[in-house]
């Protein structure tokens, strides 16, 4: 053998098995498969992977689509069903994550750092939400990292003590550190529903040329359609004969409110709906006092007037609610309002909160929010 080939001999040995193609240095039968070393991926659906903290749910199929908010629902037995296979996606400061939903429905991000995140369940055309709580657009605007948020409606966000942060503000702070916020508040206190109507200044000149930078509008209104109401009743003295009318006083004013919020969603479809569903300004030692007497029939027209609320909003695809009525239920209101209706530091404080997790917000940390989460989506259009 010559210099040459015993040159050649020892390269082809060393480059057996270094890639390329046959006659390249590599036997057109050698087996070249390498033993994979890397760490295999680690199931999310077995429970013994789950660790704290952890950010869990279950996506089911609310087959009798009697599920309104993320307190008004449950997976009933025998009614409804696990959806398995349902992508859930998760965003924080550094994460981005899809997981799809195990065979008995539920999901869990596990090994979380502090911090606030984002859930969003997807609810595709055919399967919508009827949970109220999957805002089809924030995740991805998070994602982007640039959110608009754009309030309007009454007095409730723009009254606090003594200059303490109002609720918008505070939605702002708590997503903040996952994307940069523009907040613009542009409610009007002692506005209705009737202020806030198509065609009417408010909503042509100071509503509509917001709404195409928008990602989120968060809408309070009805509370003053309520008091001016109220107000006429006892003027008038007649307690009984407003009680017989007030029934339909409120579809009225659910009319105005669905008219309000379509007219958003036909000119800016891309943007996220949230609806406050007022607490029961009624549950307030003041109120009590003021009501006296009627205070039983007074307390339950105005329940099953946020029970209406609840449940036609709850039905308009694309429209989230911030369900304080049910978040409270019967817990009396003194520590939340400053007065009558205007909410206290610990109010906004509290309204803040829901309006973060009716948008899929969730907080890991001293202080947990919204970190267990149940989704029902509609059955599939057939």
């Amino acid at each position: 053998m010559t210099r040459l080939q015993q040159v050649l001999a020892i390269v082809s040995l060393l480059c057996m098995g270094c890639g390329g193609t046959a006659g390249e240095g590599t036997a057109p039968n050698e087996d070249t498969t390498q033993t994979d070393t890397s760490t295999p991926p680690v199931d999310p659906c077995d429970p013994a992977n789950i660790t704290d903290p952890a950010i869990t749910g279950l996506v089911y199929v609310d087959e009798n689509q009697s599920s309104d908010t993320h307190y008004i629902q449950e997976m009933e037995a025998g009614v409804d069903t696990p959806l398995a296979g349902s992508d859930v996606r998760l965003v924080g400061a550094d994460l981005d994550q899809t997981l799809a939903t195990c065979d008995d429905g539920s999901f869990a991000f596990s090994g979380l750092a502090n911090g606030p995140y984002v859930v969003h369940v997807t609810a595709t055309e055919d399967r919508g939400c009827t949970s109220a709580n999957c805002a089809p657009q924030f995740a991805n605007a998070i994602a982007s990292g640039e959110v608009t948020i754009l309030t309007v409606g009454d007095s409730v966000p723009v009254v606090s003590p003594g200059g303490a942060p109002l609720f918008p503000q505070r939605v702002a702070d708590m997503i903040a550190p996952l994307a940069s916020v523009t907040n613009q508040n542009i409610a009007v206190g002692g506005t209705t529903t009737l202020d806030w109507l198509p065609g009417e200044g408010l909503f042509e000149n100071t509503l509509s040329p917001k709404l195409a930078d928008a990602d989120v509008v968060v809408v309070s209104l009805g509370g003053n359609d309520l008091q001016f109401f109220v107000q006429d009743s006892m003027g008038s003295g007649d307690l009984l004969g407003a009680a017989a009318t007030f029934p339909g006083f409120i579809d009225g004013v659910l009319a105005n409110g669905l008219a309000i919020i379509e007219e958003i969603q036909k000119r800016a479809p891309h943007v996220d709906i949230v609806y406050c569903v007022y607490m029961n300004y009624l549950n307030t030692s003041q109120m009590k006092g003021l009501v006296g007497g009627f205070y039983d029939i007074a307390h339950s027209l105005l329940q099953n007037a946020l029970d209406s609320v609840r449940t036609q909003f709850s039905a308009v695809d694309g429209v989230v609610l911030a369900d304080m009525s049910s978040s409270l239920g019967e817990e009396p209101l003194d520590d939340y309002l400053m007065d009558f209706v205007h909410l206290s530091d610990q109010g906004h404080e509290f309204y803040a909160k829901e309006v973060f997790m009716a948008l899929g917000g969730a907080i890991v940390g001293d202080e947990p929010l919204g970190l267990d989460r149940m989704v029902g989506l509609k059955p599939a259009a057939e």
